[in-house]
């Protein structure tokens, strides 16, 4: 039995499966398929773990018998990402129901093949599940309440080597010697970025950990927000996300507060940013930069800049596979037909307009610089 798999598909459609396998193919994520969640009633899955599941019900037409196919597939696929396809006149109550009743993630037919926001979810579900820290962050006997694991270098398994609430003994650290980074949880980031805060070390190197642990933070709450954005299981009044765009802002006005504090904010964030998808994962470290550069320049609001740059490239996942697929390769402007072209340079105001469709109070500031951040196509 193998350990992990990344991707599993279940559907029977041959245009379906296309689109799944090929965005596996691209990201070179194990892949899977299985007609129906029928075949996890009468047999196993060959894996101990599966990271997303993309369940097809887009001609499924009774709302019973949807929400039974993602009730199986929770019961059989207890810790995994479930995403559900439905039929672009879903309505957004039933799609609401889904996800209670196990889905973790609803996408319409037409968002399916024709956006690039599967491409960002699988991402960060496969990729930016676990989040590396330094062991050395944690002195002899620290007690966490997260639980930290090491990542085996032959079979890139995750082990649990220190669970919740247990101590870092000195054989625990004698048997870590040489472990120079662990894994925490995505969701429990904020539980370290805690722990980081209440044990503050004064030292140059300790205001590094407090600010990496800051932008961690920053990261994951903007993945989350990104994430409700593109749900169409989320309701109008987008409460959760509107808490979201207020912590992302918070934290924003932390992390500022810290960076210009390191002096070295390249140390901090480079090589953080959390996923494989492109740009939208990097809005973060761009953020970082931007916001760092107003305060030292006095060129604009540095939180508004910051929220400007978390937000400038939502707009990049309605655009088609296809056409970010060529974005990621660098092939240039130049590899682009003139239609991908056009579609490309509104990214601004699909980004934008996806916001404000969630009743987002953005800044006009903000709204201004989201507009026009999208590159010259002249170079």
């Amino acid at each position: 039995m193998s350990a992990r798999l990344n991707f599993l598909c279940i559907s029977s459609g041959v245009n379906f499966l296309k689109r799944c396998q090929d965005l596996a193919t691209e990201f070179e994520y194990s892949f899977y398929k299985i007609p129906t969640v029928d075949v996890l009633i009468d047999e196993p899955l060959p894996f101990e773990q599966v990271q997303i599941v993309v369940l097809d019900t887009i001609h499924v037409s009774k709302q019973e018998e949807i929400i039974g196919a993602v009730q199986t597939a929770r019961q059989f696929l207890k810790e995994s990402f479930i995403s559900v396809i439905a039929n672009k006149k879903m309505p957004s109550e039933v799609a609401s129901f889904v996800k209670k009743s196990g889905g973790n993630h609803v996408l319409l037919e037409n968002e399916f093949f024709e956006t690039s926001r599967l491409e960002f979810i699988a991402s960060q579900t496969i990729r930016a599940a676990y989040v590396p820290v330094k062991l050395n962050e944690f002195p002899k006997d620290a007690v966490l309440d997260f639980t930290l694991f090491h990542l085996m270098p032959l079979n890139q398994k995750l082990l649990p080597i220190l669970p919740k609430g247990s101590p870092l003994s000195e054989g625990r650290q004698k048997k870590f010697e040489g472990i120079g980074e662990v894994y925490v949880r995505r969701e429990e980031v904020d539980l370290y970025r805690a722990y980081v805060d209440a044990h503050q070390d004064r030292s140059a190197q300790g205001l590094k950990s407090r600010c990496r642990a800051q932008y961690l933070s920053l990261c994951n709450s903007h993945s989350q927000l990104i994430f409700l954005l593109t749900d169409q299981s989320e309701g109008a009044s987008f409460k959760e996300g509107k808490w979201l765009y207020d912590r992302c802002e918070l934290l924003a006005k932390d992390l500022l507060t810290t960076l210009s504090a390191v002096g070295e904010a390249w140390d901090v964030v480079n090589n953080s940013s959390l996923g494989e998808m492109g740009s939208v994962e990097r809005c973060p470290t761009t953020a970082a930069y931007s916001g760092l550069l107003s305060l030292l320049t006095s060129v604009g609001e540095p939180t508004d800049v910051m929220i400007s740059s978390l937000l400038s490239d939502v707009g990049m996942l309605e655009l088609h596979p296809r056409v970010t697929k060529k974005i990621r390769a660098n092939y240039g402007p130049e590899a682009l037909t003139q239609e991908e072209l056009a579609e490309y340079q509104k990214h601004p105001i699909f980004g934008v307009n996806q916001c404000l469709s969630r009743t987002l109070a953005l800044k006009d500031s903000v709204k201004q610089a989201i507009l026009g951040s999208h590159e010259k196509t002249d170079g």
